[in-house]
């Protein structure tokens, strides 16, 4: 939240919204794409790297895709315009995954169907 209110967050926004404009009044475009693509990138690792420490074995089993499903389905359901947001949608999300243990076949249409009204 405190990034938010910093000059290359306000630039980073400009960009979004308009490239041409804010290429127009001075903005270094092409940098501030780099250097943000990067502390995404090492963000990243930095995250992979805790994660591989954290199950100290890496296999295929370890990459199930509703993980990625539901690391999309956060910013989904919680939104994207805030800070809050996507906790409060891993929240809805472990809150749901708990609530529906007992119908562990069903659970994902479950899952997938909230997601699917969230994005209509």
């Amino acid at each position: 939240m405190l990034l938010s209110r910093t000059r290359i967050a306000l630039l980073t926004r400009a960009i979004g919204f308009d490239e041409g404009l804010a290429r127009a009044q001075g903005v270094p475009v092409d940098g501030l794409r780099i250097g943000v693509f990067s502390v995404a990138g090492a963000l990243a690792a930095l995250a992979g790297g805790l994660f591989a420490h954290n199950l100290t074995f890496l296999g295929p089993a370890a990459f199930d895709p509703m993980l990625g499903i539901h690391a999309v389905g956060y910013a989904l359901v919680g939104g994207m315009a805030s800070v809050l947001g996507p906790l409060l949608g891993a929240l809805f999300d472990l809150v749901l995954l708990q609530l529906t243990a007992q119908f562990a076949i069903w659970r994902m249409v479950l899952f997938g169907g909230v997601v699917a009204l969230f994005l209509h």
